[in-house]
């Protein structure tokens, strides 16, 4: 690439086509990281100071929340170019999958109460653990139960299910939502797409969710898939390898 020298780990690999894309956006994003961590402190800081008018700590709110927006998409974005490069390493131990469940259900709690959701979950009594990485899994499983808590009517129901079932555990997630159009179907796990039919209930997401989601499941040995009726809902699927027969 003319005129960009890059000595870090990020240009290494393949440099020519897709390779050559995700080594910048990798480079890139890493750059972006450190820039953003200081303007967050700085508006942190400006946020304590006692002698600010309630007007000027206002602008600062607005400010913080926007450079976590931008922190949270940097993050995403490096994530997805180093899972896509293979250079990020997920660690294979056993998960505790109905544990993981139950974590997630408790940091959404508020969201389902503002919204008077009924969640159940069927199956997490004694369901064997998985093989995977304790963080990544708990964040496929925060990507999807926040998409269908999100996406769904007030008053509605969120049905999750886990099953074990020969040398796999199946973890699925049903909502009574928005659904997902036809046409928008073949492009849901992409980088930076959403659906028409969301951006109307919600501006602020990244895009990148279920492609992490999927990108991580994939990468553990599962698979990742769905079914959705526009105006019905959706239910999203993963597989993750049992433990006890991980090699």
């Amino acid at each position: 690439m003319p005129g960009l020298h890059m000595t870090s780990d990020a240009t290494r690999g393949d440099m020519t086509g897709e390779g050559n894309s995700r080594d910048f956006v990798s480079y890139a994003t890493h750059q972006l990281r450190t820039p953003l961590s200081g303007v967050k402190w700085l508006l942190e800081l400006a946020a304590r100071d006692e002698s600010v008018s309630e007007e000027t700590r206002s602008y600062i709110a607005d400010a913080r929340d926007a450079t976590e927006r931008l922190i949270r998409l940097v993050n995403g974005m490096l994530s997805v170019a180093r899972l896509e490069s293979g250079r990020l390493p997920l660690t294979r131990q056993p998960v505790a999958l109905d544990g993981v469940t139950r974590t997630v259900l408790d940091e959404v709690a508020a969201i389902v109460g503002e919204k008077a959701l009924r969640v159940t979950a069927t199956g997490i009594e004694g369901v064997p653990s998985v093989t995977g990485d304790p963080h990544f899994v708990h964040q496929v499983v925060l990507n999807l139960v926040s998409n269908a808590v999100k996406y769904s009517a007030a008053g509605g129901t969120v049905r999750i299910s886990l099953e074990a079932e020969g040398s796999t555990v199946t973890w699925s997630i049903q909502d009574e939502g928005v659904g997902i159009p036809r046409d928008a179907q073949t492009w849901i796990f992409e980088k930076f797409y959403r659906a028409d039919n969301v951006l109307t209930l919600d501006t602020e997401g990244l895009g990148l969710g279920l492609c992490l989601s999927k990108l991580i499941v994939e990468q553990l040995g599962g698979q990742l898939w769905f079914e959705s009726i526009e105006g019905q809902g959706s239910t999203f699927t993963f597989t993750l390898p049992l433990a006890r027969l991980a090699p």
